[in-house]
């Protein structure tokens, strides 16, 4: 009887140690969130429309990190001796290190490489307020951009990075409207975000670059375009409603001067023409959008040139889109041939 009960000591005494060993294994086994964010690899920048999913608006409110940053995180990077300073970076104030440092790998730039700037949530309201409820603000700043002045003529050129609502196109309009007319251009967020924040971070680099200040009314009425365009292509699709608008710009000596009355005519005339179908509420929004801008005092040529520009970027995504749907038409037609030899051979109807 007692080699069995020392037995059975024995067992249960080795039963214990095994449950402690995997406790705490269990326990120095799971991963840090920030490590793991640090060890994520940023992906080769590609176009825009590979890496900005078409999805419904996310509110940035959505994507606050889990942690407050503090100010060592939040402080900029001291600059290079040779930093390019006909570029800059504008970074969210809310960003946590880890998510900062992310940024600039989509960037694809090290920190200290261009000046950097910070925008706060409460610039961000200044511009959006009125035109985008608060819960879709948000109370956070989390995205970032990267610009750089081009030569004149270069255009503008935008990707984008986890921004799920507000598309290359959209940014290009409204950027055009307040008065940048040559830029490249990178917009960044840690997570998804709808991107309508961009704007302001786009406006102080620009400004900061070239010393001089965007009229106040071009930048507030770029950014009711790009939330008035963002809005349309929730119903529309994103193409169709960039197109209408940037169709309405290239007849501002059209429109401007013009009655309400007129103006809806013609924006009936457009619509039509790109047969895109406009309700009540939609015209009217259009309508007051498009006489806005023909009021700015900004240069109309510049403008124009904005706009020509865009479209001449619009028809070749067309095109490319078109070449595309053409490929898997092709690839579906052969599919479907292979299933229908294989029905007959087998008899199957």
């Amino acid at each position: 009887m007692k080699k069995w009960i020392a037995a059975l000591l024995s067992v249960m005494i080795l039963a214990g140690g095994s449950v402690a060993a995997l406790a705490e294994e269990g326990a120095t086994a799971t991963p840090s969130p920030e490590a793991s964010a640090e060890a994520t690899q940023a992906p080769t920048k590609t176009p825009e429309a590979t890496k900005t999913p078409d999805a419904a608006k996310t509110p940035e409110a959505t994507q606050a990190p889990t942690a407050q940053p503090d100010a060592q995180e939040s402080a900029a990077p001291t600059l290079a001796p040779n930093a390019d300073l006909q570029a800059r970076v504008t970074v969210g104030k809310d960003l946590s290190k880890a998510q900062k440092a992310k940024v600039y790998e989509y960037f694809g730039i090290a920190q200290g490489s261009v000046p950097e700037l910070t925008v706060t949530i409460d610039e961000e309201k200044s511009y959006l307020g009125g035109l985008v409820p608060a819960e879709k603000i948000g109370s956070r700043s989390l995205s970032s951009v990267y610009l750089k002045v081009r030569e004149a003529g270069a255009g503008i050129s935008v990707q984008t990075y986890n921004i799920n609502w507000v598309t290359s196109e959209m940014y290009i309009a409204a950027l055009g409207t307040a008065g940048i007319p040559d830029a490249d251009i990178l917009v960044a967020a840690p997570t998804n975000v709808s991107g309508t924040a961009a704007l302001t971070g786009l406006f102080k680099a620009y400004e900061d670059i070239t010393g001089k200040k965007l009229n106040d009314s071009a930048k507030n009425v770029a950014t009711e375009e790009l939330v008035t365009t963002g809005e349309l292509a929730d119903v529309l699709g994103s193409k169709e409603a960039t197109a209408l608008i940037n169709e309405l710009k290239t007849i501002l000596n059209e429109i401007k001067g013009k009655s309400p009355d007129e103006v809806r005519e013609i924006v009936k005339r457009v619509a039509n023409e790109l047969n895109i179908e406009l309700t009540a509420d939609q015209l009217e929004q259009v309508v007051q959008l498009v006489i806005k801008i023909s009021q700015l005092d900004i240069d109309p040529e510049q403008l124009l040139k904005s706009a020509q520009n865009l479209q001449s970027t619009l028809d070749k995504l067309s095109k490319a889109q078109d070449s595309v749907g053409g490929f898997f038409q092709k690839v579906s037609t052969a599919w479907n041939n292979v299933i229908d030899w294989f029905k007959k051979l087998f008899g199957i109807k």
